[in-house]
């Protein structure tokens, strides 16, 4: 098992999910996180393991309800995505927005709309993926 103390690069494979959907394993080290906290006190090293798998595995947009006092809003429904697995949704927003800012030049703030979206409702892992893969021409979308 990783050491608590190092920072992950991604989640570690747990047994207990063995399936590619991470939902219950997201959900899992959320709980665990929130446990530890409550058993060793806010800020101990030792819970960091769990806060660093939440953190990657879920969703920006599931912390909500953490972030929802300083005012960051979620992403608005879609009708295009009408189902609870919004992966098409996500990368259908980092798409928009590579695009808006090829057309409209970067940094141009009617793109905004599109970065706050997949910012809230993709993994961080996956964003990250797709930011190296445009970076080295490998990129699997069209922009």
């Amino acid at each position: 098992m990783a050491n608590p103390a190092l920072p992950l690069k991604a989640a570690p494979f747990d047994p207990r999910f063995p399936n590619t959907n991470q939902t219950k394993y997201c959900y899992q080290s959320y709980l665990d996180f929130h446990r530890c906290e409550k058993v060793k006190g806010k800020g101990a090293n030792v819970c960091q393991y769990f806060k660093n798998c939440f953190a990657d595995l879920c969703p920006n947009a599931w912390h909500v309800a953490a972030l929802a006092e300083v005012g960051v809003k979620t992403a608005p429904w879609d009708p295009r995505f009408p189902n609870t697995n919004q992966t098409k949704y996500c990368f259908q927003s980092y798409l928009d927005f590579h695009r808006c800012e090829k057309i409209k030049g970067e940094g141009a703030d009617v793109c905004q709309y599109f970065k706050n979206v997949f910012s809230d409702i993709c993994p961080n892992g996956w964003i990250e993926k797709w930011d190296g893969q445009r970076a080295d021409g490998n990129f699997p979308g069209k922009i």
